[in-house]
């Protein structure tokens, strides 16, 4: 029986490859599904927490997947080994509320003739240590399951890959080796077996509703955003939403700064401790962050294709700032009282009888 190679769908760089009963030949674009299935990838989410005094990132990430199969991965690379931890999504909604948009309410007057308007602790592999690729660990995590590995060789981390049933084309070297030079380990997730499709998998599977927590050790905040350059290319529809909770307002940037990040900020400002206690329970972050002064930069990216050619690092802003979005005008038409409408009633005959017994009143006087 031929083996069956999983999809392996990069980071946030979201590279999807699909099942299949054998290697699809290399294409120059993703997803490359089998005939008769497909993976999409239509938006990300994330929330970075920054704890500059340990110079920790935990990291919470959720993506929506729509896919005929059930099994396909993605690669996560980090500079630290990661603790690695189921989360839920209650952060991501209530952070989302906290940056929507005012309504503001503009009253006006009614007009004549119109009427009114009213708008987890990892478990240690068993690698021998001079093995071409280390598992460092092995772990399940919400609907996936998990391999933390690590390896001096691109070529020898792509091979096991393969070797453990995902789908690496040859192009994955290539982004594989900036990791594995810079002594960075690569976290694989892939669907576990007891997830399934919907039955005879003719709708589609949404995972959307996993969510991964990832804290390790960095110098820099960042968000992996590196793509493969066959990936780089392609330009689909997608968006991505980060959100990052430091001791202050942050900028990001790709790489070294020198080259733009089209992502953007749109809302940046102190949130207030019952925020943040949603934020650290829906994450199961370490108790110690709670009772610190947060502030939360809100980044959008609708940027198609990325211009993935590194990660993107968060720094602290020269504007502190705040920042919110536009806000949505409801225009309300205030209603007169009832006596002024009587009384302009009123108003208006006595002056019509006034008017025409004084037409009466000069005919009158006219001589015969």
């Amino acid at each position: 029986m031929r083996r069956r190679l999983l999809a392996v769908l990069l980071v946030v760089p979201a590279v999807a490859l699909m099942l299949t009963e054998s290697p699809p030949p290399a294409r120059g674009c993703a997803p490359a599904p089998p005939k008769g299935g497909h993976v999409d990838v239509a938006s990300e989410t994330a929330i970075i927490v920054w704890d500059e005094a340990t110079k920790t990132q935990h990291f919470v990430r959720t993506a929506s997947f729509a896919t005929t199969s059930a099994e396909f991965g993605f690669l996560v690379p980090t500079p630290t080994v990661p603790e690695l931890s189921e989360a839920t999504a209650d952060g991501f909604s209530t952070l989302s509320r906290a940056t929507a948009p005012r309504t503001v309410v503009e009253y006006r007057d009614p007009e004549f003739g119109c009427g009114m308007k009213r708008n987890v602790t990892m478990v240690a592999g068993a690698a021998a240590p001079d093995a071409a690729v280390q598992v460092l660990a092995r772990q399940r995590v919400g609907a996936f399951d998990a391999a933390v590995l690590k390896a001096d060789d691109p070529k020898a981390l792509r091979e096991w890959l393969l070797t453990n049933g995902y789908d690496a084309r040859p192009e994955l070297e290539g982004w594989l080796n900036v990791y594995t030079a810079n002594k960075w380990v690569v976290t694989a997730f892939k669907v576990a077996a007891d997830v399934k499709p919907a039955a005879g998998g003719a709708a589609p599977l949404s995972i959307d509703g996993s969510v991964v927590r990832m804290s390790f050790q960095t110098d820099t905040p960042f968000f992996p955003y590196r793509e493969p350059a066959d990936q780089r290319a392609t330009a689909r529809p997608r968006s991505l939403r980060v959100y990052v909770l430091a001791d202050a307002r942050f900028d990001g940037r790709l790489g070294d700064g020198s080259a733009g990040w089209p992502g953007r900020a749109v809302w940046a400002d102190r949130i207030d401790a019952g925020t943040f206690a949603v934020v650290a329970k829906a994450g199961k972050l370490p108790d110690g962050l709670a009772g610190r002064d947060w502030w939360l930069t809100e980044f959008e990216d609708e940027s198609s294709p990325r211009p993935g050619t590194d990660e993107v690092y968060f720094v602290r802003s020269p504007d502190q700032s705040t920042l919110e979005r536009p806000p949505h005008v409801r225009y309300e038409y205030r209603t007169w009282p009832a006596w002024v409408g009587v009384a302009a009633v009123l108003g208006a005959t006595v002056g019509l009888v006034a008017v025409l017994a004084l037409v009466t009143w000069r005919l009158m006087r006219r001589p015969a």
